[in-house]
């Protein structure tokens, strides 16, 4: 990350963010993957045109990236948020969640 964090500042300031510092917007998405609580048994989708919702609004309504992270399944859900555990953990940052 401290290899690259050059390059992602590059990218940030090009998407519009010409002040401040990355880190932040790191720890918050971090922070809002780690809050993401795993659903267990059955989840109702329908169908949206190419892709599908879930019926749940509390669910729909959650950030695209929670709701990502929702569609792997519990299981993977928990290693990939002990991974960013990990990652936040090794950057000094401190998401909340």
């Amino acid at each position: 990350y401290l290899t690259l964090k050059p390059r992602i500042m590059e990218a940030y300031r090009a998407l519009g963010y010409p002040e401040g510092d990355f880190d932040p917007v790191l720890e918050r998405a971090i922070g809002v993957l780690l809050a993401t609580r795993p659903l267990e048994g059955d989840i109702a989708l329908r169908e949206k045109v190419i892709t599908y919702e879930f019926v749940d609004p509390d669910i729909e309504s959650l950030p695209a990236a929670a709701k990502q992270l929702l569609r792997m399944g519990p299981d993977n859900m928990r290693g990939v948020q002990t991974k960013l555990r990990e990652i936040a953990v090794q950057l000094g940052l401190h998401p909340t969640t």
